[in-house]
């Protein structure tokens, strides 16, 4: 994880390939994006908290109950998370604001660039929110802006990783 005044960065991978693929969380999809992350499927995945206790989220959901979560907890998924062409889209509800230790930059901007030329609902809901922006592009990448760009700092990781960052 990367921590940010506002937001952190994480990177997941699969090590327990049965794990991921079993019946609790094969509705996730998340062994057939990792299984795909070089065949077209979008390597990302955007977690949103809500601004306020009870708010509903910004698309359609279905319940994720993985056994580590305590009883009558969920994970809202967005339904489109049948899609592999999408990022994976949720909503953490409970819990804290994770700290930032000892980081004051903030995450300003992120786009996500898509090959996808039709986007589901819960893709374009996401978009009209503004937290994120949507660009057409040929291959799935990311966009993270620290502080408006202000530094004047820029890397590009691809194609090791389809990241952009600026700060």
């Amino acid at each position: 994880r990367f921590f940010f005044g506002n937001a952190f960065l994480e990177f997941l991978w699969v090590e327990d390939e049965a794990e991921a693929q079993s019946d609790v969380v094969a509705r996730t999809r998340l062994f057939d994006r990792w299984h795909a992350r070089g065949a077209g499927a979008s390597p990302f995945g955007v977690c949103l908290r809500p601004g306020t206790p009870g708010e509903q989220p910004l698309f359609r959901v279905w319940n994720y109950r993985p056994p580590y979560l305590p009883a009558g907890s969920a994970i809202p998924v967005a339904t489109n998370s049948e899609r592999l062409d999408e990022p994976l889209l949720f909503v953490l509800p409970f819990g804290r604001r994770p700290e930032s230790p000892g980081s004051t930059r903030e995450i300003t901007r992120v786009v996500i660039e898509t090959p996808v030329a039709a986007p589901s609902g819960e893709a374009i809901a996401l978009a009209h929110s503004r937290i994120v922006e949507w660009r057409r592009a040929a291959t799935h990448g990311m966009l993270i802006e620290l502080d408006r760009g202000a530094g004047g700092g820029f890397v590009d990781v691809r194609p090791a990783l389809p990241l952009q960052l600026r700060w």
